[in-house]
Parts: structure tokens; C-alpha cells; sequence
């Protein structure tokens, strides 16, 4: 991430105001209503911050030439050189030192991640567990005044921690779409490419956007983009499946079931567009994409063609002679 527009560095001067505040004694529960609409109101404030925050988590990291000590005990008569700092660190080019180290951006390597069809589960420092679906990249900041996670791509399903007698910030996830904050709460979140997609397993969560802010509760789910929120009572919590190795469709597409299952699997597929959506119900193996097409040749008119081990065809079943 390189800054250096005027309106890029009123983003860094924002940066540093909310290091600042948050880094004080008089933060209160406001304040941090503020911040998360301030995150939820475009990304390049979701990136300043993580960027940044990811400074304070890796200080030991930053070259030699870096006073520690401006970011560690940030306060206002640091303010100006905290927002020097930030800008130097911001501006330095994308194949420079920043680029390899942060882990914010979906060219790089993120801090935690997940290739096709592999799982994984971290334990952060507070307790909080974190799984990560296929395909996942997220990105962590930890320290004395945030706690976060940034999702880069995929899917997880958190379990937030709390360790017995502290007292700490608020766990937060923060998307290209808007900012959810768990509320004591087991939750699973999923990117896709028209947004969010959040289902509560637990007490709630809080969801803000640029433009709404919406509490979800146990047994619900919200799909939500920077425009739009469709929240529904979901009491099946049919799409943390994927834990158990499953997936469940309920009247799916044939398109959208390939599509999901793809997700776990190195093949090109190409469908037929005559069958396409024909509406398919079940409960399916996500690691056994063979034994899927097998059953859905079964239950339905369809046919797989296989071009070569990993490019197949489904197409309609051929009538009988």
C-alpha cells in the first residue's frame, strides 16, 4: 500500500487519531462505535488500519532505523510524529520492505492460510480459536488496544476467547464490505465474490457497514455488501457444515452445488446449459467429489463426461436405445 495523495493522507492523519484515543484511558464504548463505522466506510481506512496496527504487533520487525518507542507509547505530544511515521512506512514502494512483511494485501503471503482443499485451526494469544476453510488468507493484530482479524479470502469459523480476569478490546472482523464484532459469540464469516456472508452459532455479533448497522443473533444469518443486507432466521446452521467435512444443499442450483464443491477440488468443469439449474437437495461429502458426481448421476439426468483426470463435463443423461 503506497500513500501519497491528499486524501490518502487524511487518511494517515485519521490513523493516527484513533491510535492515539485508543491508546488513552478515556476510551469508551462510543468511541469504538466510531471506529467501526469509520473501518466500515471504505477500504482504503480498512487497509491504513491494519497496516498500521500490524506496525505495533511486529514492532521487533521493523528495521533498525525505526524508533520503537514512538509507536509503543503513543499520546498526543507524540501525535505528530506518530502521523510522520505512518507516512514513511506507508510510502515506501510495494516491492519494498512492506509488502513482504505485512501480509494485508491478497499479493502476499497472509498470516495465516489455507491452500485448495486443506483446513486448518490456529489458536490466538487471547484464547480465541480460528478455522479456516479452503482457500482462506486472513491476516491477525493483536496487542494491548485491538484485537483483530483481517479476511482476505475464504471462510472461518471463530470461537472467541476471553482469558479469566482480563479485561479486553473488542474482537473484530474486518471484510472489504464492512466490520463484524463479535459479542462473547461463535460465528462463522464467508467471502464471496458478492460480499459477506455471517452465521451465528452463539450470542451475537454486530454487523457495520458504510451504511447500516445490524446485530445478529444466535440462529441467524446476514448476507451483506457495502449496499445491501439480507438477513434471515437460520436455525439448520447449515453452512459451518463444512466442519464435519459436508456441505448441504436445499433446493441448490446444479451450478451453485458444483461451484461450492469446487472450492475443495483441482477440477475444471464445464455444465451442460440445459441443465444448469436443475434444483438439487442433499448432503454431501466436500472431500469426495467423485463419489458426489457418482450419486448425482444416480438421482438425476445427468451424465459426466471426463476429458482428461481433471477436466469433466456433466452433461444430460442420454435416452435409452
Amino acid at each position: 500500500m503506497q500513500l501519497n495523495t491528499h486524501k490518502d493522507s487524511a487518511v494517515i492523519e485519521q490513523v493516527a487519531d484513533w491510535l492515539v484515543l485508543l491508546q488513552s484511558d478515556d476510551v469508551t464504548e462510543l468511541d469504538i462505535k466510531r471506529l467501526n463505522l469509520w473501518l466500515a466506510q471504505n477500504k482504503a481506512h480498512r487497509d491504513a488500519w491494519q497496516q498500521a496496527n500490524h506496525f505495533l504487533t511486529n514492532i521487533e520487525h521493523l528495521p533498525c532505523s525505526v524508533n520503537s518507542q514512538t509507536m509503543l507509547t503513543l499520546n498526543q505530544q507524540g501525535r505528530r510524529r506518530v502521523v510522520k511515521l505512518l507516512s514513511a512506512l506507508f510510502a515506501i514502494p510495494t516491492t519494498g520492505y512492506l509488502t513482504v512483511q505485512s501480509g494485508l494485501h491478497h499479493s502476499v503471503i497472509a498470516d495465516h492460510q489455507t491452500a485448495i482443499g486443506e483446513s486448518k485451526t490456529v489458536t490466538l494469544n487471547d484464547g480465541s480459536v480460528i478455522e479456516l476453510n479452503t482457500q482462506t488468507k486472513i491476516t491477525t493484530t493483536f496487542n494491548q488496544v485491538q484485537r483483530s482479524l483481517n479476511l482476505l479470502a475464504g471462510e472461518i469459523f471463530i470461537t472467541t476467547g476471553k482469558k479469566h480476569g482480563e479485561l479486553l478490546p473488542p474482537f473484530r472482523v474486518i471484510t472489504d464490505h464492512g466490520v463484524i464484532e463479535a459479542l462473547g459469540t461463535a460465528f462463522n464469516v464467508k467471502a464471496t465474490e458478492q460480499g459477506i456472508e455471517v452465521e451465528v452459532s452463539e450470542h451475537a455479533v454486530l454487523v457495520t457497514t458504510e451504511h447500516a448497522e445490524l446485530m445478529v443473533k444466535a440462529g441467524e444469518s446476514l448476507k451483506f455488501s457495502r449496499h445491501m443486507l439480507q438477513p434471515k432466521v437460520n436455525k439448520l446452521q447449515l453452512s459451518a457444515m463444512w466442519r464435519k467435512g459436508l456441505f448441504v444443499a436445499a433446493s441448490l442450483p446444479l451450478f451453485q452445488l458444483i461451484e461450492e464443491l469446487g472450492r475443495y477440488h483441482h477440477r475444471l468443469v464445464n455444465i451442460d446449459n440445459s441443465i444448469r439449474n436443475i434444483q438439487v437437495s442433499g448432503t454431501f461429502d466436500i472431500h469426495d467429489f467423485t463419489g458426489t458426481l457418482a450419486l448425482l448421476c444416480e438421482s438425476l439426468a445427468i451424465d459426466v463426461v471426463y476429458r482428461t483426470k481433471w477436466w469433466l463435463a456433466i452433461v444430460p443423461k442420454a435416452p435409452h436405445s
